[in-house]
């Protein structure tokens, strides 16, 4: 049987207390109901992994992406708000919010982030707040959104302004969109509106890559093209020069020849 990931907490003498993660499995199943927010991050043995929202996978050997677009954006603050208050107001146009059409669901950009800007397009003591919540919009207005920590500037209305974007892990999906990031390896087939946990950190087996990763000629750095595969981080071809970064190749095969590669994740999150 398979060992799970254990974890212990350990004092080294002259060193100090940490904790030690002990290798264990992959979680390999969808849920039907969100058990964690959105966004959580677990670690699992040597693994990382983030909890998101399927918005349909269907290819695990290509990266899975953020299918979603940031859709309120350079909105003004529709109420005054004092500093210390952790709630704010957010005028939605007619071509903002959730669809584009000014409606929001409840708790859509949960998990989402909010840039504020007391002095609207002078650029000073901006701040960015992680949104727990937000109030249902039916047409395009005011909504109320959460936030995760108070401001520290008072806001006045339709002075400040703010953008928001809901959280890169509420629909994440195979596709071969390159204007879409990858934000993780899924770890299981899930159909759109099932939630799983997607691979950020630790060695995987499973991307599929092109030729020329993991040789002679490119054994470090590797970056995800348009189709989600591996590709290496190669100046000379227009789509690996300025592409996201996935990750390194951590062992060649025998006379230095490409084998599967494995790649080891370091994707953000």
């Amino acid at each position: 049987m398979p060992t799970p990931a254990k974890m212990h907490r350990v004092h080294l003498s002259n060193v100090g207390e940490g904790i030690v993660y002990l290798p264990g499995g992959v979680p390999y199943q969808t849920d039907d109901e969100e058990v964690f927010p959105i966004g959580s991050f677990a670690r699992f043995g040597r693994k990382g992994f983030v909890y998101a929202k399927s918005a349909g996978i269907t290819n695990l050997s290509l990266g899975c992406k953020n299918s979603i677009h940031q859709t309120i954006s350079w909105s003004a603050i529709g109420a005054d708000a004092a500093i210390g208050d952790t709630q704010v107001t957010v005028t939605v146009g007619a071509s903002g919010g959730q669809g584009a059409d000014g409606t929001v669901a409840k708790d859509a950009y949960k998990g989402g982030e909010i840039m504020i800007s007391p002095g609207g397009a002078t650029y000073t003591n901006r701040m960015s707040r992680g949104i727990i919540g937000n109030d249902v919009l039916a047409a395009a207005g005011d909504m109320v959104v959460y936030l995760d920590g108070p401001i520290t500037y008072a806001l006045i209305e339709d002075t400040a302004v703010c953008e928001v974007m809901a959280s890169p892990y509420s629909g994440v999906s195979t596709d071969i969109d390159g204007a879409h990031p990858v934000m993780g390896m899924a770890t299981c087939i899930a159909a759109s509106g099932k939630y799983l946990w997607i691979q950020v950190e630790g060695l995987t087996g499973q991307v599929v890559c092109q030729t020329d990763v993991g040789n002679t000629d490119h054994r470090g750095q590797c970056v995800f093209r348009s189709d989600g595969s591996i590709g290496p981080h190669d100046d000379a071809d227009a789509m690996e020069e300025y592409a996201q970064h996935a990750g390194f190749i951590p062992m060649l095969s025998p006379a230095d020849t490409q084998g599967l590669p494995f790649v080891m994740l370091q994707i953000a999150h």
